[in-house]
């Protein structure tokens, strides 16, 4: 919550950092085939 309001201290900020990189990583690899995880349209 601290991230959002603006009030983390850099420690919060680099957990947060780290924790949303984890993130994006397992999503990118972990379900990169998961049609209900991951779609591709044209636009």
């Amino acid at each position: 919550m601290a991230i959002l309001e603006g009030h983390a201290n850099d420690l919060q900020r680099g957990a947060f950092a780290q924790a949303w990189q984890e993130r994006v990583r397992r999503l990118l690899l972990e379900f990169a085939d998961d049609p209900d995880v991951i779609r591709v349209r044209p636009v």
